[in-house]
């Protein structure tokens, strides 16, 4: 808040002026208007300088506010932009515990409504939490449910919070209040609006505050046409006319407005005292002419508090006054968070001035002087909580016109008045990634000296003038180059714009990759040698950016197992199109085994040490090498042969050989022989299976066997193993009957195999190949006379 620096002088002043006006009081209207002490002040004690508050804006007669209670629907959908339509704005008092932000509750609306109503300029009040008869409550506190203080507390802060302005109104639920709820209702707003028969004077008191008398239009029965509701149309004119002419403040009460199609379900419902659209527009077209006609001023509840009360504690004090300039310093002693409505008044000015300008708070304005009681005056609105009014003589003034493109500022902007002789410093300011483009002075160029800001001084100005300046973004340079065997896109000097992007693309030539990025002298990280980007952003200064480029490298990986290398072995590295030889080299007693290049076996040409050429490399590779002893294969073959007088040859007999780690097996063909290769030296178990049909056993068979049995004849190794039929390791009598047996067929087998082998259990291969005939014969038959 503004306090005056001579604020004696003004209080004197103001005490000087209220003495005169109750000498004169006989003069005055009923209402004591200001208005009037005005103009009788202006007629005789008025000197240049002084100033006069309008009793309402804009000098009108009467000040009139829309009131509507209880936050309806309605009131978003039908009553805002009824008033919207002739540029009026009302007061809403919201019951703050009904409102909710998405699901409606009965017929309120919901928090976003009424925020997007107050942003635009409709006053958002309160009438408490719960609609409660606040005279059965207790006072309470800010924190107790059910109190005075709780409903008057919580509304406020609520609507604040949801809404986001200041809630300086209140109106009483039922219109009910005492002197103890006013008392509550001043701790926490401006003004508290009842009912009453009476519009408001023009000049009220502390507590008349909080009795703000409003006229509810209350609608007679039946309502069965628009024409049933205008005798209360004409009645409620009748009362504002009154208003206008007593110069007082009349305010409007009502509830929900609705379409006059919806009318008699409201009134069947139970509305309260339900408006029609057209009516309230018939009464809002009604009022756009009397204001019009400056008959009545249409404001919220809360800004006619405001001007009122800042009407009624201005001061001022002049703080200079010369012929050609007057400096006037305002306020009024209240909290500028609050107190900051528009103030109409007019100001004194010597006759000879034919025009004025009126300058506050760097924004100038032309006024026209008038005259009352010969004496001359201009009339403007001012911003209580601005800087000090400066009016001059417009013949002694020169206007310096200054224009500023996008993108930059020149301070002072617009129409800046000097007085003659002096001089005018204007200051040019780039926004940041700006630079000034150019200066016109009076239709001029003039020299941009620096392009980061500068000051233009006007001296002795004896004629209108005028600057204006441009403004261009600010351009760096981006220096890029690349070394041979690659590029660098785009390269040479690149311009980029303040704050903007710029991409790099390196590229190594084929064959090559990237060696080095240096972004402003230092290196950066080479992500991807076969070709990378690297991007500037926000770019707010000049930079370079180079690369270097090195013959590509490939790795052969070289591995050997052991007994035997690999040479060279490990990573080698191999430059781009060369070709490189690998040795490979068994230890003595061993051979190369396997050679495998990129996972792929390679063919052995020579199995004691061979090389292997990469030609042409183009890409990574591998290569590995195994080995084992030089180790010398065996054969192992022969025959099985009947023992027989032919000694036929015996086909499809399995030779089985199994040593301490393999098991190989091999059948006879049809001359009855086996081929076993590849064989390692060492001993081997040898066995003999067959398909082939038993058979052979006759009666010569059995005697043969009783004889050798009784030691006249004898037999060999072979005819032993197949005459020992039992298996009991002899031949004997029970051998001689098992046969006979068998032969008649008696049995059908016998207790050994149906076939014998004169074989040697176990073979050794040690240096040489071996060649072994078997003779075989069916069980039993000792004589040889099977020919299978």
């Amino acid at each position: 808040m503004k306090k005056s620096t001579n604020l004696l002088l003004c209080k004197i002043n103001i005490l000087f002026l209220s003495t005169f006006f109750l000498i004169n009081s006989n003069l005055m209207a009923q209402d004591g208007g200001i208005n009037q002490n005005l103009e009788l002040t202006k007629s005789n004690t008025t000197t240049v300088g002084d100033i006069f508050v309008k009793k309402w804006a804009n000098d009108k007669k009467s000040a009139f506010s829309f009131s509507f209670d209880d936050a309806f629907m309605s009131h978003y959908t039908n009553t805002g932009p009824i008033l919207d339509q002739y540029g009026f704005k009302g007061t809403f008092f919201l019951l703050a515990g009904s409102i909710h932000d998405s699901e409606p509750e009965w017929r309120y609306g919901l928090w976003w409504q009424f925020s997007q109503m107050g942003a635009e300029g409709h006053e958002m009040a309160a009438h408490t939490m719960e609609h409660p008869h606040l005279k059965n409550l207790s006072v309470g506190d800010e924190n107790t449910p059910g109190t005075i203080t709780y409903e008057l507390y919580q509304s406020k802060t609520l609507i604040e919070q949801k809404v986001g302005t200041p809630v300086i109104s209140f109106a009483y639920p039922y219109t009910e209040h005492n002197t103890t709820i006013d008392n509550v209702t001043k701790l926490y707003f401006k003004n508290g609006r009842a009912i009453g028969s009476q519009p408001n004077s023009s000049s009220l008191n502390a507590m008349q505050w909080y009795s703000l008398t409003s006229k509810q239009p209350e609608f007679n029965l039946p309502r069965n046409s628009l024409s049933d509701d205008n005798d209360e149309l004409e009645d409620y004119k009748s009362f504002t006319e009154n208003s206008i002419n007593d110069g007082k403040w009349t305010i409007f009460q009502g509830h929900e407005v609705i379409p006059y199609s919806e009318l008699q379900d409201a009134i069947n419902n139970g509305y309260y005292y339900p408006i029609s659209n057209e009516w309230l527009t018939d009464l809002a077209q009604w009022l756009k002419v009397k204001s019009d006609n400056n008959d009545v001023w249409v404001e919220t509840i809360g800004n006619v508090n405001r001007y009122m009360e800042e009407r009624d504690n201005f001061y001022f004090n002049i703080i200079s006054s010369t012929s050609n300039k007057i400096t006037i310093d305002v306020g009024d002693n209240l909290d500028d968070n609050i107190y900051n409505y528009p103030l109409t008044i007019d100001i004194a000015i010597p006759n000879n001035w034919s025009e004025v300008i009126f300058t506050q708070n760097n924004v100038n304005k032309t006024l026209t002087p008038f005259t009352v009681n010969e004496t001359y005056y201009v009339r403007t609105n001012i911003d209580i909580t601005g800087s000090n009014l400066i009016i001059e003589n417009s013949a002694s003034i020169y206007t310096i016109t200054s224009t500023a493109g996008t993108n930059g500022s020149i301070s002072p902007l617009g129409s800046t008045l000097v007085n003659q002789g002096d001089s005018k410093n204007f200051t040019i300011t780039p926004n940041t990634g700006f630079i000034i483009e150019s200066i016109t002075v009076d239709g001029n160029q003039e020299a941009v000296t620096n392009p980061e800001g500068q000051t233009y001084t006007f001296t002795n100005v004896t004629v209108n003038h005028s600057i204006s300046v441009t403004f261009k973004v600010k351009q760096f340079i981006i220096t890029a180059s690349a070394s041979a065997n690659g590029t660098i896109t785009p390269s040479d000097s690149i311009l980029v714009n303040y704050a903007g992007d710029r991409s790099f693309t390196v590229t190594p030539s084929t064959g090559y990759v990237i060696d080095k990025i240096l972004v402003d002298g230092n290196s950066i990280n080479v992500n991807s040698p076969t070709g990378q980007i690297y991007d500037f952003n926000n770019i707010n200064s000049n930079h370079t950016i180079s690369a270097s480029f090195k013959v590509k490298q490939y790795t052969i990986t070289a591995s050997a197992s052991a007994n035997g290398t690999i040479d060279p072995s490990g990573s080698v590295k191999v430059n781009h199109g060369s070709d490189k030889t690998f040795t490979i080299t068994p230890n003595a007693g061993y051979i190369i085994e396997t050679i495998t290049v990129d996972n792929n076996p390679t063919t052995i040409t020579t199995p004691s040490g061979q090389n292997y050429t990469f030609s042409n490399v183009t890409a990574n590779h591998s290569i590995s090498a195994t080995f084992n002893q030089d180790i010398t294969y065996y054969t192992f073959s022969g025959k099985v042969l009947y023992n027989n007088s032919t000694n036929s040859p015996l086909q499809n007999v399995t030779v089985k050989l199994i040593s301490a780690n393999n098991t190989f097996e091999v059948p006879t063909n049809s001359s009855g022989e086996y081929l076993f290769s590849n064989l390692l030296p060492g001993t081997y178990q040898i066995s003999f299976t067959t398909t082939n049909a038993w058979g052979g056993v006759n009666a010569t068979d059995a005697l043969k066997t009783a004889r050798v049995f009784a030691s006249l004849e004898t037999f060999n190794d072979l005819q032993k193993k197949a005459g020992d039929v039992n298996n009991d390791g002899s031949i004997n009598s029970t051998d001689a009957l098992l046969i006979a047996r068998r032969f008649t067929g008696q049995i059908t087998s016998f207790q050994i195999s149906e076939w014998a082998y004169d074989s040697p259990t176990n073979i050794t291969i040690s240096n040489q190949n071996v060649t072994l005939d078997i003779k075989s014969l069916a069980s039993g038959d000792v004589d040889g006379s099977y020919s299978p």
